[in-house]
C-alpha cells in the first residue's frame, strides 16, 4: 500500500465525480449524516438500508481517495461544521487502507469533531489496537450486527454532543472571563442571579488623555481609533500584569480597581501600592505612542480608595460594575491631576503609608491651595518632612498639594506624584519595594 498524507486530501478522483449524489439519502429530517467507506457495493447497500430506516443521511464512498475528496469539498464550503455525525471505515480499502486513511484525516484536522468507527473483518487484538491508535473512536467487526452497529453510532454521537458541549463552555467560560473577575463567574455557575455586594474597601483608578477633545478635531476619527486601540490594548496587559481588574473603557477613560475581591487576600494585599505602580507604567507606556503630530500621548491619572458597591448589570452583555462615591471621587482626582501625573486622595495616600514603611521625605511643593505646612518658610520648596511621615515611591516624586477645591467635594487633601527620570532613581530606591520586585522580576533600571 502507498504512503498518504494530509496532502493528498485535495487529489481529486475523476471517475466518480457524483459520488454523493449516486448514493446519498436526503432525507432532510434528518440531522445526522453518515459517511460510509466500503469497497464492496452489497455491503454499502446493506448499511445504507439499516441506517436510513433509522432516520440518518447516508454517504457512501469506494475508497479512501473519495472519503478525502469528500471531506476537502465540505471543508471549503462549511468548515469542519460540515463534517459528517460519524465516519464508518472499513480497514481494507484499495489503494490507502482505512487506518492510513484515518491518520490522515486526524492529521489533517486535528480539531475536528469527527468520532470514526473502523469496521474490520477480524477480531485480532494486533489489528483493534493499531485502528485505535490510528485515531478511531471504536471499531466493530464483520459480519455487522444492526442492533450492534446502531448502538455503537448512537454512543458516537452522545460523547460528540458531549464533546460539542465542553467546546461550548469553554468558549463561553472564555468569553466571561474577559468581561467578569473568576470569582464572579463561579457565583453566577452556582446559579446565583442577582449578585450585589458592598465593599467595605476599594482602590479605583481613572485615566483620560490630555487635550482628547482636541486629539480628534486634529487627527479625525480613524486615527483616534488607532490610537485608543493601540493604547488599550497596553494598558490591558498592564493590567494583566499588576493583578488589576480592568472595569471599563468610556470614550477615553479608562478605569480598572484593586481590592475588590472580599475573599482575596491576595488582592486586598497592597492595592494602591498595585495601582500606583500600574499607574506609573501606564504613563510610560502612553508617551510611547506618538499622535500623528508626532507628539507623544499624555494621561492625567487619579485614583482614591474608600468602601463602594459592586454588582453585575444585565444578562445580554453582562458588565461587573462598581457604584458608590468612592468611584466619582476617583473620577475626580483624575479630572484635576496634573498632565503626565498621578493624584492621589488622602485616604489612598494613608492607605499606601500602612502599606508601605516610611522611608525619605517627600518632596513637598506649596500651592496657592495649600495650608500652612510644618516649614520655617512656606514659600521655598524643598525635601520636607510631613505629620504624616514620608514616604518613597520609586519611579515617583511625592508632593503634597494641600487642601485643593474639588468640585462636588469640597476642599480635599491630596498628593500629586511627579514622574522621575530613569537616571534620578537609583537600585537603592527601587529595592525599596519589595512588591515591585516581585511584580516586574527585572534590575533596579526596568523599574523606571
Amino acid at each position: 500500500m502507498g504512503s498518504w498524507h494530509a496532502d493528498k486530501i485535495g487529489c481529486r478522483s475523476s471517475s466518480r465525480r457524483s459520488y454523493a449524489l449516486k448514493e446519498a439519502d436526503t432525507d432532510p429530517s434528518s440531522d445526522d449524516e453518515i459517511l460510509h467507506v466500503e469497497d464492496d457495493a452489497v455491503q454499502r447497500a446493506a448499511v445504507r438500508r439499516i441506517l436510513t430506516r433509522e432516520g440518518f443521511r447516508v454517504v457512501g464512498v469506494e475508497s479512501a481517495e473519495e472519503a478525502f475528496e469528500f471531506f476537502r469539498e465540505r471543508h471549503a464550503t462549511g468548515g469542519s461544521a460540515a463534517f459528517p455525525s460519524v465516519v464508518l471505515m472499513d480497514v481494507g480499502l484499495p489503494g490507502a487502507s482505512g487506518l492510513e486513511a484515518v491518520r490522515t484525516l486526524r492529521q489533517a484536522y486535528p480539531d475536528a469533531v469527527l468520532p470514526v468507527i473502523m469496521i474490520t473483518a477480524t477480531d485480532d487484538e494486533g489489528v483493534l489496537c493499531e485502528a485505535l491508535g490510528a485515531g478511531c473512536s471504536d471499531y466493530t467487526v464483520k459480519p455487522l450486527l444492526r442492533q450492534s452497529l446502531l448502538a455503537r453510532i448512537r454512543v458516537q454521537l452522545h460523547v460528540r454532543d458531549v464533546w460539542r458541549f465542553q467546546l461550548a463552555s469553554r468558549e463561553s467560560e472564555g468569553l466571561l472571563k474577559q468581561i467578569l473577575p473568576q470569582s464572579i463567574i463561579a457565583r453566577l455557575l452556582r446559579g446565583e442571579s442577582r449578585i450585589s455586594d458592598a465593599l467595605p474597601e476599594v482602590s479605583v483608578l481613572f485615566t483620560e488623555i490630555v487635550g482628547f477633545e482636541g486629539l480628534q478635531s486634529s487627527c479625525g476619527v480613524k486615527d483616534t481609533i488607532k490610537v485608543l486601540n493601540r493604547m488599550f490594548r497596553a494598558f490591558d496587559d498592564l493590567t494583566d500584569l499588576h493583578r488589576v481588574y480592568k472595569v471599563e473603557t468610556v470614550g477615553d477613560t479608562y478605569m480598572c480597581v484593586a481590592g475588590h475581591e472580599k475573599n482575596n487576600n491576595d488582592d486586598n494585599v497592597n492595592q494602591v501600592e498595585r495601582l500606583v505602580t500600574l499607574a506609573r507604567d501606564l504613563l510610560k507606556a502612553s508617551a510611547r505612542i506618538r499622535l500623528p503630530s508626532g507628539e507623544p500621548l499624555q494621561l492625567r491619572v487619579g485614583i482614591h480608595t474608600g468602601p463602594a458597591y459592586s454588582g453585575v448589570v444585565g444578562h445580554k452583555c453582562p458588565r461587573f460594575c462598581f457604584f458608590g462615591d468612592t468611584v466619582n471621587t476617583a473620577s475626580r482626582m483624575k479630572s484635576t491631576s496634573d498632565p503626565g501625573c498621578v493624584q492621589l486622595s488622602d485616604s489612598s495616600y494613608q492607605r499606601l503609608v500602612h502599606e508601605r514603611k516610611p522611608t525619605i521625605p517627600v518632596l513637598m511643593c506649596n500651592t496657592p491651595h495649600s495650608p500652612a505646612l510644618n516649614t520655617k518658610d512656606n514659600n521655598k520648596t524643598g525635601p520636607l518632612v510631613v505629620d504624616d511621615g514620608p514616604l518613597l515611591l520609586p519611579g515617583f516624586h511625592t508632593q503634597c498639594m494641600g487642601y485643593r477645591p474639588i468640585k462636588g467635594k469640597g476642599l480635599m487633601r491630596t498628593w500629586m506624584l511627579h514622574p522621575v527620570p530613569q537616571t534620578v532613581v537609583t537600585a537603592a530606591t527601587a529595592a525599596a519595594s519589595p512588591f515591585l520586585a516581585t511584580s516586574r522580576r527585572g534590575t533596579a533600571s526596568s523599574y523606571m
